[in-house]
Parts: structure tokens; sequence; C-alpha cells
């Protein structure tokens, strides 16, 4: 083993290797003159001195796996730098999978928790109609102008006649009993549950 490892074997000695790959020193195989007979002198210390089974070895195989990378980034072209920026590793995109299907999974909670939410304030049942639907808001709207008409009725008269206000006030009261006239909508549905239409939906309109 000894004279497989000499000085003439080697391009680098083994105490060097082991103390430089220990402190994750790239710049100094970087940084030779001749990285191809320091790959083959890494190549030929892995297969004869690490062992790959224990902790040392394997940190050993993951400094040179990222010492190969490093020196490949570093003497790509610009058309090779361009086509890397393109590429998406196979571990990056299961990530990316990983991440979306854990995201759907917390949407999915949030929506049911919503739902039961929304459900428990049905209390029993399908489907309620909100109190104020956008029709009631225009009715009620329309009853406040009247109101405002009314009460400033005087000063109006005073200033545009009669019949203007009047006509104003009669219009707003006119709209908000139309909106509030209410015949095809419905209110509720709801489940019976017991009795002899038990199973059957019941409509509110």
């Amino acid at each position: 083993m000894k004279a497989y490892f000499d000085q003439e074997a080697l391009l680098i000695p083994v105490e060097t290797i082991i103390e430089k790959t220990a402190a994750r020193d790239f710049n100094f195989f970087l940084n030779h003159s001749q990285f191809l007979k320091v790959v083959d002198t890494l190549e030929k210390f892995e297969n004869g001195v690490v062992d790959k089974k224990t902790p040392q070895g394997k940190e050993f195989v993951l400094f040179k796996r990222q010492l190969y990378q490093m020196y490949e980034a570093t003497n790509r072209s610009a058309e090779e730098h361009e086509a890397f920026t393109f590429k998406v590793e196979r571990s990056n995109i299961n990530w990316l999978y990983s991440a979306n299907l854990d995201f759907i999974e917390q949407k999915s909670i949030v929506n049911y928790l919503e739902k039961r939410v929304d459900n428990g304030s049905l209390k029993g049942a399908v489907f309620k109609r909100k109190m104020m639907s956008t029709n009631r808001l225009h009715s009620v709207g329309a009853f406040g102008s009247a109101y405002l008409l009314y009460c400033n009725l005087m000063p109006l008269t005073l200033m545009m006649g009669p019949t203007i206000p009047a006509v104003g006030m009669a219009a707003s009261l006119l709209y908000g009993m139309h909106s509030l006239n209410e015949k095809s909508y419905i209110n509720e549905i709801r489940f019976i549950k017991e009795g002899e239409n038990e199973g059957k939906m019941l409509l509110t309109i």
C-alpha cells in the first residue's frame, strides 16, 4: 500500500489530502495548475484508502462531488451557463411536488373548517338566504332618501318649487316598495327529519 501511495504515484501527499478535505479547502484543489491530475489523485485515494461506509468516507465522497461541480461551474462557457440555468434537477422537482401537495392539504383543511363554521351558522338548514340582500339594501336606501326629502321639504320647495321634491319623494317610496316586493326567492332549504314527509326538502319562499 505504501508503494502504491508514494510521491510518484500521487500528485498530492496523502496527509495533505486528508488535511485539506477535512478542512473543506476547495481552493487548494481548484487553484492547482493540473486539475486533471488532481482528479486522478483523488480517485486513487478514494479507491485505495477511503472506507465509504464510515462517516469520514461519506464526507470525502461528498466533498469530491462538490469539488467537481465547482470546477465544472467555473469552467463553463457562456452557452453552457445559459443551458444550465434552464435545467431543473429531479430533486428540486420532487421538492416542489411535495411542497405543492402540502399546500393543497393545508388548503383542504382550511376549506373544511370554513364549511363547518358556515354549516353551524345555518342551524341544520341546507341553505339560508342572507337577511340583508342587495334588493333589501336598495330599498332601505330608497326609504332613507325619501325620509331626507321629507325632512328638508320646506327648503327644497322654496328653492325648486313643490313639484320636484314631491315627485322625488314619491319615486323613492315607490322604488323602495318595489325592491321589497320579493316573490320568487328561496329564503331557506332544510330537510324534514320527522313526520310523514321525512327525508323530503322543505323550501321556504
